[in-house]
């Protein structure tokens, strides 16, 4: 089910709630807190063209549906995959990011402030896309603040925003730094760090030493020495750890092609030799 809202001159956004994790989450949290009716929504924008700080995993489905990666790109966009593969999300994604590109900041916040009327728990950028800007995320912030029984809860690669917003993002709003984005090399991860700032890690063989029977993964980078990562055991897992504030870790998934795979395969061997 789709819906769609329509304010401040006529704007609208289009929210999804058929994405079959945010269905489970739903149902998960209906359980545990005993309101039957509780609603979790997401928001889509566009995979690659809205995520201006991605890297490893930056790509994006062009005018002529064609699936295209970045030069860096070492594991595949499952949002972009998704949008070759179902073109009505990439122009739902292609919508919403006209809306927030258009709308005033006192817009913004009107727009999200409906989410929240509607829904109880609201995940920004489900599927594709990241903040378009600091006005984005900051309407997101103030519509958190003026709902402070509502959760919001996601991730970003723009550590520019969280860095600026660190001790001014609401407690009913949690957002994970997504590892494999252009602000990495800025970033000295250890313990203290990736409390500050909770961090979401893709886990593949290459990089990390997994240990099934634990569900814990070590990483094999310098960078992330020491750091031991929860794996995810239930879709909605990634709620939890994030509303927590822990840091964690995704095991890769989607189709990778033969590129991502032999740049992975590289990269495993410059940074991570067999110790």
């Amino acid at each position: 089910m789709t819906k769609y809202f329509n304010f401040v001159q006529d704007k609208s956004l289009i929210l999804s709630q058929n994405n079959e994790k945010l269905l489970e989450l739903q149902k998960h949290l209906r359980q545990t807190s005993g309101n039957p009716n509780l609603i979790v929504v997401s928001t889509n924008m566009r995979a690659g063209l809205d995520c201006t700080a991605a890297n490893e995993c930056f790509a994006f489905v062009d005018k002529n549906n064609k699936y295209q990666i970045g030069p860096e790109t070492i594991h595949e966009c499952f949002g972009a995959l998704l949008e070759r593969r179902l073109p009505h999300l990439r122009n739902i994604g292609s919508y919403n990011s006209e809306i927030i590109e258009k709308s005033t900041f006192k817009q913004l916040i009107e727009i999200f402030d409906e989410i929240l009327d509607y829904a109880d728990v609201y995940r920004p950028q489900a599927i594709g896309g990241d903040y378009k800007s600091t006005e984005h995320f900051k309407a997101v912030m103030v519509a958190a603040e003026n709902h402070p029984t509502k959760t919001i809860f996601g991730y970003t690669k723009r550590f520019d925003i969280l860095r600026m917003f660190k001790n001014k993002i609401p407690e009913n709003m949690a957002i994970n730094y997504s590892y494999g984005g252009k602000w990495d090399s800025q970033i000295k991860y250890n313990t203290k760090i990736t409390k500050d700032v909770p961090t979401t890690f893709v886990i593949t063989p290459q990089l990390w030493d997994i240990y099934e029977d634990s569900l814990i993964a070590k990483s094999k980078l310098p960078e992330l020495e020491g750091i031991e990562v929860p794996l995810q055991k239930e879709k909605y897992d990634d709620y939890n750890f994030i509303v927590n504030r822990k840091s964690f870790g995704i095991l890769i998934h989607g189709t990778q092609s033969k590129v991502t795979k032999e740049r992975l395969n590289q990269k495993s061997i410059e940074v991570a030799p067999e110790r």
